[in-house]
């Protein structure tokens, strides 16, 4: 906003309109805040102005200045002691390009002007890096959040979207909001995973900041949906308190064995009030009517299909059992039964 208030005040004559596009509403509301302290509309918000502007307006580019980077290199940068014209040196003659500095240490040998000059990077970095070094696991996570927060919000994530494997839909029985997500329509073999982290924390970082549930519909899943461990490893890790304190359930249906295995192999991550508490295996959608509002929930039409072929199928199995179990009661009645029949006959 500096940059274009700079640059208007140059060029205005020649521009007609200034427009501003945003990916989202907490943008945009951020936006509409600070326009008016660099172009004020009325007294009221030119005195607002005053008041509130940052004391560094930056230059007449609206760029920040940093002082310790105006390094002013002089042509000659020679020591005093060195002869002011280097071509009347008794020593080796030295191109004007190639300006040295006697050391002090040692006089015979020379070091350049910019080693003199302290690296203003390599200064930062260090600083970054010690405090880095003083921050504890969830300070590391949390700065990692935020940094991949911001990239979310930047960045044109709408082919991600369309694959609709996570969305908002409806609430559970205590009214929190509920999150889906459908392993069959990720593609995980096939796109960039650190950009479906990204929509990840987009659509989920405003709902965690109060309790939700998550229903994972782990139905037809195959082989190219199924996310590396080691990213999900990452993304249990980066996900931060909030995510963990207001997940009050996470429900898998239809789980299989290799996803039971996936929770066993993230246990050193995630808590164990997790796997004994919050997490709940659910093998039929009937179940959820318990703990979700089913006629909010919002599910696939392949994942209904697949549960009903799957309920069908444990019906008819169940009533194989009950067939089997009649059969082998039958058998063993008249069994029992017939050396009944022999004792007697040995007893007469």
């Amino acid at each position: 906003m500096r940059t274009v208030r700079r640059f208007l005040e140059k060029w205005r004559d020649d521009i007609d309109h200034i427009v501003f596009c945003f990916d989202n509403k907490e943008d945009a509301d951020f936006y509409r805040k600070v326009v008016p302290l660099y172009f004020p509309r009325n007294e009221e918000e030119e005195v607002y102005a005053r008041e509130h502007l940052p004391a560094d307006t930056g230059n007449d580019d609206g760029e920040h200045v940093i002082t310790e980077r105006k390094i002013k290199i002089n042509a000659f940068p020679i020591h005093p002691n060195l002869s002011k014209n280097l071509f009347e040196s008794k020593s080796k003659p030295r191109l004007p390009f190639e300006p040295l500095i006697q050391r002090k240490d040692d006089p015979n040998a020379a070091i350049s002007y910019n080693q003199l000059v302290p690296d203003q990077d390599e200064i930062r970095r260090e600083k970054i890096q010690k405090q880095l070094k003083s921050m504890n696991k969830d300070q590391k996570s949390n700065l990692k959040y935020e940094r991949l927060l911001r990239d979310s919000r930047a960045e044109d994530l709408s082919d991600i979207a369309k694959l609709g494997f996570i969305y908002k839909s409806g609430r559970d029985v205590d009214g929190r909001i509920v999150i889906v997500i459908v392993a069959r329509h990720l593609p995980a073999k096939k796109i960039n995973m650190d950009r479906v982290l990204l929509y990840i924390i987009r659509v989920m970082d405003a709902i965690v900041e109060r309790e939700y549930s998550i229903v994972y519909v782990h139905s037809t899943m195959k082989s190219q949906n199924q996310p590396e461990l080691s990213w999900m490893q990452e993304v249990t890790s980066i996900f931060n308190r909030k995510y963990r304190k207001n997940l009050k359930q996470f429900f898998v249906v239809h789980p299989t064995f290799w996803v039971k295995m996936v929770f066993w192999a993230l246990t050193p991550i995630i808590s164990d009030k997790f796997l004994g508490n919050k997490l709940k295996y659910i093998n039929s959608i009937s179940e959820l009517e318990k703990y979700l509002k089913t006629d909010q929930l919002s599910l696939p039409a392949e994942v209904v299909s697949h549960d009903r072929r799957k309920s069908r199928s444990n019906s008819k199995a169940d009533e194989q059992k009950n067939v089997t179990k009649e059969d082998t009661t039958a058998a063993n009645r008249s069994s029992n039964t017939a050396n009944n029949t022999r004792v007697s006959g040995v007893n007469l």
